[in-house]
């Protein structure tokens, strides 16, 4: 078993801070099944990712959505490592994150937020990889996510 901690932002909501990209968060989103890139698509270029699909149909934002998927090289997320990193681009200005990171993620794995000490816990089980594949499909205007360990 592996363990790790994350600081929260100081927030009403469990926003990350992103230790790896220099004053960027993300939006832990527990209902959520994709991850989202939420802030301008030239930064996250600018992050290295490339285009892969544009205008695919997502559920979010509490109804249906459109954003362009990107493949980044790699994300990283406290000792969890996602090559290969699909994320779909949708602008929102109004939610207050450069991204959303979805629950999707964190498939067999166990994590906590303790809102009182402004912690994530994430707990990765024995036979469980840090390494993580995320992928997102779309099919016949239907899209979907799958992540497993690399293990």
């Amino acid at each position: 078993m592996q363990q790790f901690i994350l600081d929260l932002k100081d927030d009403q909501r469990p926003i990350i801070k992103l230790e790896k990209w220099k004053n960027m968060n993300a939006l832990l989103d527990t209902g959520a099944v994709f991850p989202v890139w939420l802030a301008k698509e030239e930064l996250l270029v600018k992050l290295g990712a490339t285009l892969k699909k544009e205008n695919i149909t997502f559920g979010g934002f509490k109804e249906k959505a459109v954003g362009n998927l990107y493949i980044l090289p790699s994300f990283v997320l406290g000792a969890l490592v996602f090559p290969n990193f699909h994320i779909i681009a949708c602008e929102n200005d109004r939610i207050p994150a450069h991204m959303i990171v979805s629950a999707t993620m964190f498939r067999n794995l166990s994590y906590e937020i303790n809102d009182k000490t402004k912690h994530l816990t994430v707990t990765i089980p024995d036979g469980e990889s840090n390494i993580r594949n995320l992928v997102i499909k779309s099919t016949d205007g239907i899209s979907y996510v799958f992540c497993n360990s690399a293990e």
